[in-house]
């Protein structure tokens, strides 16, 4: 399907062979059965029900998270020789799976306990003078550490507006930008309107020399967000990787390592501290870790070793794709209700995972109260719907939200209904 097709086609595609079933419904395999795809192993860890579409504020763990930290807890439970040690080790496995994911070298990448956090030791980890570039319309997480710094001494901060339609890029940073800037902060993601941010043009504004930071928390894992092009990469777990909360990626590569100061850097950075724990003089360890300023929850880590594990088993190129039709599925729904959608002609490049929309004559906190006393749950943001679909969006999810919507504004949509099996 292409995202001109029809609204007579089916809402989502299913993936042959096998179709694509939920987990609550799909009974365990038998011997006699052939292996299943990948992607469709990955779909039945999904447990969420299908009107959950609201992953931009929390995914659902996925079946071998909460088993992964159960068997963290367990582990220590039991207190066996050996116990930490093992969970460090699945610690450090899920920064090398980390790693892969964001397209660094390991070392270049170590588990943080939160987006925010990471976000905040960047900011006091710049050196003063300069100013930083950071888009307006960013979610508080993105905004308030550099805020912070800044009232510390640390560089000023400098708002890029957004263009009319909630887009930004190398146009609106290039407005702004100064000889004093020393970095430019983005979402590769935008939390509100699903604006996808071409990182790759704006590092050609910004040149070389000036860090670029990427929140990329909504949509990593699950789009192309171009992420070669960033100096530090960061994002917590807990929304589309589904691993839960208490960990995010964060990455740092190593030619903007030494421009960065350990500033926020705990007594875990500092392998080599005295026992009388006097700093000066005591050598950060290699890598991001340096700037964090405690080690991260290990049954967090064990979650998210688990998440990065299923999603790595289909492939990028899958994941990416059905992603696309995911999005594409729910614009096929909206519009069959006259729905005003953010960035209705922005491509699928130029989007990730989020949709907002509103509806004609309909508030947008009654549009949400509405959608869930019918089983659909999702966000307002910016007084508008927020729809945040994970890659299990299927035929069902499709036609519960399409019968929410129903009821909520009827005399449109059901004589366009598609029908299922």
């Amino acid at each position: 399907m292409t995202e001109n097709a029809s609204a007579g086609e089916f809402l989502m595609p299913r993936l042959t062979p096998p179709p694509i079933e939920r987990a609550r419904s799909a009974p365990g395999r038998s011997a006699s059965e052939p292996l299943m795809d990948p992607l469709t192993q990955y779909l039945r860890e999904c447990e969420e029900a299908p009107g959950y579409l609201d992953f931009a504020r929390v995914g659902p763990p996925l079946r071998s998270v909460i088993t992964a930290r159960a068997k963290s807890l367990e582990t220590l439970a039991r207190g066996m020789v050996g116990a930490v040690s093992t969970l460090e080790e699945v610690q450090q496995r899920a920064r090398s799976r980390a790693a892969t994911l964001v397209g660094v070298a390991t070392h270049e990448c170590t588990i943080a306990s939160s987006t925010s956090a990471a976000l905040m030791s960047v900011a006091f980890a710049l050196s003063s003078g300069g100013n930083v570039i950071v888009p307006s319309g960013e979610f508080p997480a993105n905004v308030v550490p550099w805020l912070r710094a800044a009232a510390r001494g640390g560089p000023t901060v400098i708002r890029a507006p957004r263009a009319a339609d909630g887009s930004y890029g190398a146009e609106q940073v290039a407005r702004v930008l100064t000889p004093d800037t020393v970095a430019v902060t983005v979402s590769a993601v935008g939390y509100a309107t699903g604006w996808k941010a071409p990182l790759a043009t704006i590092r050609e504004v910004i040149g070389p020399d000036r860090i670029l930071v990427v929140d990329a928390i909504q949509g990593l894992g699950v789009c192309d967000l171009q992420l070669e092009t960033a100096d530090v990469v960061i994002a917590g777990a807990q929304k589309w990787l589904r691993a839960g909360q208490g960990a995010a990626i964060f990455a740092v590569r190593d030619h903007v390592a030494d421009r960065l100061h350990p500033t926020l850097g705990g007594w875990p950075s500092m392998p080599e501290l005295d026992s009388d724990c006097t700093a000066a003089g005591a050598s950060p360890v290699r890598g991001p870790a340096r700037f964090l300023p405690t080690n991260v929850d290990l049954e967090a880590a064990a979650g998210l070793d688990a998440a990065l594990s299923a999603l790595a088993t289909c492939g990028p190129a899958r994941v990416h794709q059905r992603q696309r039709l995911v999005a594409h599925s729910v614009r096929q729904v909206l519009s069959r209700f006259d729905a005003t959608v953010i960035g209705a002609e922005w491509t699928p490049e130029q989007r990730g995972p989020i949709l907002s929309f509103t509806l004609p004559g309909l508030e947008s906190d009654r549009v949400k109260r509405e959608l869930a006393d019918h089983g659909v749950s999702v966000s307002v943001r910016d007084e508008h719907v927020r729809i945040s679909a994970h890659l299990s969006f299927g035929d069902e999810s499709a036609a519960v939200l399409e019968e929410a919507l129903w009821q909520i504004k009827p005399g449109t949509g059901r004589e366009s209904r598609p029908v299922t099996s």
